[in-house]
């Protein structure tokens, strides 16, 4: 996927992030995944740790990404929970329309859609493992195998 978005060519890491927070998230087994897991994920990309211009790091630390994606949540009035699980890149645009205008985020925008797609697809996924709709480890490895394509 970096050939398409070069700024984000951790596919492989948003994935299973996202999906770690999620099986922690529906399985109610960590206090901190169940208040603030989906807030870390969208977080991340409304203050990404982009990289700028001239190759340095602008970006917020993680618990500051997270304590706004928790205002982003409470503002919506978790409207922006129900956008992510629904999916699509109009409902993204909604979540990234809080994005503070920075020059940090002006680089970062392209690739955050791209990252909230997959983000999405871990998230759905971390759910169905906790729900228990994959019966063998093979279907879930299929599942994957059709993110590749």
């Amino acid at each position: 996927d970096s050939s398409v978005w070069p700024q984000s060519s951790n596919q492989v890491g948003h994935y299973l992030t996202g999906l770690d927070i999620s099986i922690h998230y529906h399985s109610g087994d960590d206090w901190k995944a169940k208040h603030f897991g989906f807030a870390a994920v969208i977080g991340h990309e409304l203050l990404g740790d982009t990289l700028g211009p001239s190759g340095g790091r602008y970006g917020a630390p993680n618990w500051i990404q997270t304590l706004y994606g928790k205002y982003v949540e409470i503002r919506t009035v978790g409207k922006a929970k129900l956008w992510f699980e629904e999916g699509g890149d109009e409902n993204f645009k909604k979540i990234l329309k809080f994005q503070p205008v920075s020059r940090a985020n002006y680089f970062h925008a392209g690739n955050s859609i791209q990252d909230l797609r997959l983000s999405r697809e871990a998230w759905l996924h971390g759910k169905s493992l906790v729900e228990g709709r994959y019966e063998r480890p093979e279907d879930f490895a299929r599942k994957l195998e059709e993110l590749k394509r």
